[in-house]
């Protein structure tokens, strides 16, 4: 019996097996000899490196190598197995490259072991095909460059004030978080015909000093390849520079390393306002998957600019006269108080304010176009005589005002006006090839006779005016007996009081109308005061005079009283009653016990009141955390606060998302007009979209004609008031209203 047969049996079958591996093994297998042989060629690396076995035994293993490696490849394998190391593990950060037999390379992840065979040293390795893992890891790479991009833009977009800064961090971000070796942005006129550098990010200033100038002497063939694709809102994508011979300095954005680009549009609303560009370091760096998130990028930047384009037509309007382009009241009262902070005790400022004469006849006869038209040469004219437009205002639609500052004397300042006005208003004004012939009529005060504060100033100017108009005199200075009442106002004023305590005054109503339903979900209340022997007396003959008297404190307690009660009667006659608008004036706010009238006039009432109180813009900022203070009572009483008059005074947006407000209420003149003008079409939709997004609803005031209706619906403006509905009305008809729209409502 041979002892030795297990033995050899044993050793048969673990050839067997180990030859089994090495053909069934997945990752290829490589053996050399010392002179670096090919030994072992497994199945797995014939199909890795395309070689027969066959063909490569015996033959030198840098054949499987890219020629840069072959020369000092065959040293290291020799020092390999020195100093007690067996085995190696590289290409893990895939600096490991093999060749293909049609001479492709791609990257390997290869492990290395060295025995000794009969003296003489064997080499295996076992390699591994990394392409797509380093493709998938470079992905990832690219993706999360894009990503930090998208999440720096997104938290820049909130707070980015002007387009500018906006760019300027966008291309730096584009850089620094998204690794673009460079980027820059160029604005767009309309047709795509006038391109300006706007801002850049990136190495190589000279490159960008290149590309403005470039931009600057485009070819039209060239400049409308660029942005034919730009105008259609598409992308231009150049993923390999190397081949794009029609682009301008395409050697020189060679020379500074990129080897594609993209230009991205900027559309802000429906236009596009200008155009990113981004260069990459590698050709085909701009594939499908990348650019879904670059557009997506590209759209928040354009939704950036929108925001920002409206927020600065919000805050001009704030402060100028959309139409002329001058201050309107509240800067130019602003500009007023500077003038007097500074000026020099013994000079004199002159407030001037001018009338337009037979500007409603021309308004009304010849049409809105050309009442405009006439409004802005009148503001030229103006701006010309006074030498700037910082001395400039119109505060109203026939009504402007001018400073005249570091004047002597009241003489030098009639010279000055008769001066003025005959260069102004000498020659006729044409308009559309209508000759117009218009005169002026001035009130002034001077300061600091007629007054060292801004407020005194402008209501003596007033009074002057209001003299000069009824007197016929081209311009009249105010003079301190002007204070005295007229005999008319004061038995108006007493008659107003008389008013009070006979119960003269009474409340109209007129209704609010759903946009969607043109159901009433509300009502304004209006005061009227029946006259005895008179009748029905107009609003604007006696709440200025209340206002005036302070009578409008009484009088405004009253008109919450009698709300309160007719909300009573409408529960008492079984319907559901509408919340009633209570306009509020500055003198009521401004009374320290304002929140205790209320409180006191409410009492009695149902729970809650079903009462809101309407408050104008520009009185809501004069005191605006004492204000904030008093509404917040107010709001908690179960009352609710509207804004009147929305978009005709200053709001801050930072105070607008603090006020406890329910409703913002767009004042009459923009919804008559924004049919014909879409800049007011504009303003109407941001402030409905501004309202909405800070969970306000939107009332739309003047609502005249059908289509300011449809139009008011479309873009989502919740409630609508106007004489397309009804005119205010007394109780006994909106109750018939109530009642009949009662029946008209589904159930």
């Amino acid at each position: 019996m041979d002892e030795h047969k297990p033995t050899g049996q044993l050793l048969q079958i673990s050839r067997e097996v180990l030859d089994g591996l090495i053909l069934s093994a997945m990752d290829a297998i490589i053996a050399v000899d010392e002179h670096q042989q090919i030994l072992l060629f497994n199945p797995a690396a014939e199909k890795m490196f395309g070689y027969h076995a066959a063909e490569i035994m015996g033959q030198p293993l840098n054949l499987l190598l890219p020629e840069r490696y072959r020369a000092s490849h065959p040293e290291q394998v020799r020092s390999f197995g020195q100093n007690g190391v067996t085995t190696r593990k590289m290409g893990a950060l895939g600096n490991v490259s093999g060749r293909r037999k049609n001479s492709e390379e791609f990257p390997l992840e290869v492990s290395i072991s060295h025995l000794m065979a009969n003296g003489k040293s064997i080499y295996t390795a076992i390699l591994r095909d990394v392409t797509e893992r380093k493709q998938d890891e470079l992905k990832i790479r690219r993706f999360n460059r894009v990503y930090a991009v998208l999440s720096q833009i997104d938290s820049l977009i909130v707070r980015a004030h002007s387009r500018q800064e906006l760019f300027a961090e966008a291309t730096r971000i584009a850089t620094e978080a998204g690794h673009f070796i460079r980027a820059w942005i160029v604005l767009v006129n309309g047709g795509g015909t006038r391109l300006e550098l706007s801002s850049v990010s990136g190495t190589d200033a000279s490159y960008f000093e290149k590309i403005k100038l470039s931009i600057d002497t485009l070819p039209d063939d060239i400049r409308t390849r660029l942005m034919e694709p730009m105008l259609a809102k598409q992308p231009l994508i150049i993923n390999d520079l190397q081949n794009e011979s029609w682009l301008p300095l395409k050697d020189e954005a060679l020379a500074c390393g990129s080897r594609s680009m993209v230009w991205l549009p900027l559309v802000a609303g429906d236009r596009i306002t200008s155009v990113l560009v981004l260069h990459a370091d590698m050709p085909d760096f701009f594939n499908a998957e990348e650019m879904k998130l670059l557009l997506e990028l590209a759209g928040d930047i354009g939704f950036a600019i929108n925001h920002i384009e409206k927020s600065d037509r919000l805050n001009y309007l704030a402060h100028y006269d959309a139409l002329t382009g001058l201050a309107n009241s509240t800067l130019f009262r602003e500009r007023v108080a500077q003038y007097l902070k500074i000026n020099p005790s013994k000079q004199h400022v002159a407030l001037t304010l001018l009338d337009v004469e037979r500007f409603k006849a021309i308004n009304d006869a010849l049409g809105r176009q050309i009442g405009d038209a006439l409004l802005k040469q009148v503001a030229e004219r103006l701006i010309e005589c006074a030498g700037s437009s910082d001395y400039v205002a119109r505060l109203s639609a026939d009504h402007f005002a001018l400073i005249i500052p570091a004047v002597t004397d009241e003489r030098e300042v009639a010279h000055i006006l008769e001066e003025r006005s005959h260069k102004c208003f000498g020659q006729a004004f044409m308009t559309n090839g209508i000759e117009l012939q218009v005169g002026v009529k001035v009130g002034v005060a001077l300061y600091p006779e007629d007054g060292t504060y801004t407020d005194v100033l402008f209501s003596n100017a007033e009074a002057a005016l209001k003299k000069a108009k009824a007197g016929g005199e081209p311009y009249l200075f105010y003079s301190a007996a002007m204070n005295n009442r007229v005999t008319g106002q004061l038995d108006l004023e007493n008659k107003l009081r008389k008013a009070l305590q006979q119960e003269e005054f009474v409340l109209y109503y007129q209704p609010k109308i759903a946009c969607q339903t043109r159901h009433i979900v509300g009502v304004e209340a209006l005061i009227r005061w029946n006259a005895p022997g008179i009748g029905l007396v107009s609003p604007t003959e006696f709440i200025p005079l209340l206002e005036e008297t302070g009578l409008i404190v009484e009088v405004g307690a009253w008109a919450l009283r009698q709300a309160v009660r007719d909300y009573s009667r409408w529960l008492d006659k079984g319907l559901v009653p509408p919340r009633i608008a209570v306009n509020v004036s500055a003198i009521q706010l401004h009374q320290n016990d304002f929140v205790e009238i209320v409180k006191q006039a409410t009492a009695d009432g149902a729970s809650p009141p079903g009462i809101d109180i309407e408050i104008t813009e520009s009185l809501i900022m004069e005191d605006t955390e004492g204000n904030i203070r008093k509404l917040n009572a107010i709001r908690d009483m179960g009352l609710s606060i509207a804004i009147d008059d929305f978009g005709t005074g200053y709001s801050s947006l930072a105070y607008l998302a603090q006020l406890p407000v329910q409703t913002l209420k767009i004042d009459r003149s923009f919804i008559i007009t924004m049919l014909d003008d879409p800049n007011t079409m504009t303003l109407v939709s941001t402030i409905i979209t501004l309202a909405h997004s800070l969970g306000m609803k939107v009332v739309a005031e003047g609502v005249d004609k059908e289509e300011q209706a449809k139009i008011l619906q479309l873009i989502r403006c919740d409630e609508i008031q106007g004489y397309l509905f009804s005119k205010p009305v007394p109780f006994e008809e909106i109750c018939t209203l109530l009642q009949l729209d009662a029946k008209t409502r589904p159930h």
